[in-house]
């Protein structure tokens, strides 16, 4: 079987990268499927011809719309892909006219299609975008096939004019790590923020939880903020980054703060999950799935999460981690102060995490459910 995979593609800094150069690994590994990437080009990538394993990985369009067609063209014709699988997030395909005629072409030319959506919103996140919903009507007449990693997805999309038998739920891929480190019995407990800097991941809320932890003698805790903004929203998002850091000046933490300001290289993240006892994600909106949640199961730490999107599919509170009402400071300060002081909740959480999450959404499990898909496409069963 021969797949085209769109995508971003690493050294991009980017959780869409991730996931495509984790699944393609599996599937031209594993499965056996012969993969080639057709990858974001940016400013920066002067090698427009990789390999990457078994993956040839060529650069040629852009998030603006812009497609090098000849490279394009040249690739459908001697590679004849079996599927063309894209991978979707509003953000990639700014250019709707350009995507939705590409799509259109490719379906004239007689190509099946798969669309991975990452993001689906309901109506009124849409419409905060900028985004009508015909868009995603429009994908579900010329895509063959759809991906999504929540219920919730799911459910949107059909409302907006998917049928139910060609749109699957596959969770996102969690990593295999080298195994649980127990941390169990240190002095101070370190709580960890990890990923993109960005308004609606909320680290500032827990800049204010842990404030009222101090005020009330909780001090047995030190907070790691580790990321930096989203490439893509940089000048939206540096503001907020510099908020965060005035926060933190003016709250006295001071000592109790490290600060990792930087764009995150994975083996840093597994260092830094290593060496966390706590991992808080106090987002305020979620709309697809959650890589870093992935990473802290594969490593069987105690999470706290807030009740939105995706965390509230797959956290149980109490059970496999600790959930709080989203933005609520005292809840979330009630949370962490139950897991700092409780060496065993803590284990048993990450352990009951790893079990629910790492170890049944496997990224060999994710490709296997991608290539049932693809047979689903190509021979109606």
């Amino acid at each position: 079987m021969r797949v085209l995979m769109v995508s971003t593609y690493p050294p991009q800094r980017c959780g869409i990268a991730e996931y495509t150069r984790a699944l393609v690994r599996e599937l031209s590994g594993r499965y056996g499927v012969s993969v080639v990437v057709f990858a974001e080009k940016r400013s920066w990538t002067r090698t427009l011809v990789a390999l990457d394993g078994r993956a040839l990985v060529v650069r040629g369009w852009s998030r603006r719309g812009r497609i090098d067609l000849l490279r394009a063209l040249r690739l459908l014709a001697s590679f004849k892909p079996d599927i063309i699988h894209i991978q979707h997030e509003y953000g990639l395909f700014k250019s709707r006219l350009a995507f939705t005629l590409g799509l259109l072409f490719l379906k004239l030319l007689g190509f099946k299609i798969v669309v991975t959506l990452h993001t689906v919103c309901d109506v009124l996140q849409m419409a905060k975008r900028g985004i009508s919903p015909t868009w995603d009507k429009i994908i579900s007449r010329l895509a063959d096939a759809a991906i999504v990693h929540t219920i919730r997805s799911a459910k949107l999309l059909r409302a907006y004019g998917w049928d139910k038998n060609r749109c699957t739920v596959i969770r996102h891929g969690a990593s295999e790590t080298d195994g649980i480190t127990d941390l169990s019995g240190r002095e101070k407990v370190d709580v960890l923020f990890i990923g993109f800097i960005t308004p609606r991941k909320g680290v500032d809320l827990v800049i204010d939880a842990l404030s009222r932890l101090r005020d009330d003698g909780v001090d047995n805790w030190t907070f790691t903020v580790a990321g930096f903004p989203h490439p893509a929203s940089l000048e939206r998002d540096l503001p907020y980054l510099r908020r965060v850091l005035r926060k933190i000046a003016e709250s006295r933490l001071g000592e109790k703060v490290r600060l990792i300001i930087e764009y995150l290289s994975y083996e840093k993240m597994e260092k830094l999950l290593k060496e966390a006892d706590i991992v808080v994600l106090p987002y305020r909106e979620l709309h697809g799935a959650s890589g870093i949640l992935r990473l802290v199961a594969a490593h069987g730490k105690a999470v706290v999460v807030s009740d939105v999107g995706e965390f509230s599919e797959e956290i149980r509170d109490m059970v496999n981690g600790l959930v709080f009402k989203p933005g609520d400071i005292e809840e979330l300060a009630d949370k962490l102060k139950l897991a700092i002081l409780d060496d065993s909740l803590r284990n048993k959480l990450g352990q009951e995490l790893y079990r629910t999450i790492a170890a049944r959404n496997t990224w060999r499990n994710v490709a296997k459910l991608t290539v049932e898909v693809y047979e689903r496409v190509l021979y109606g069963h």
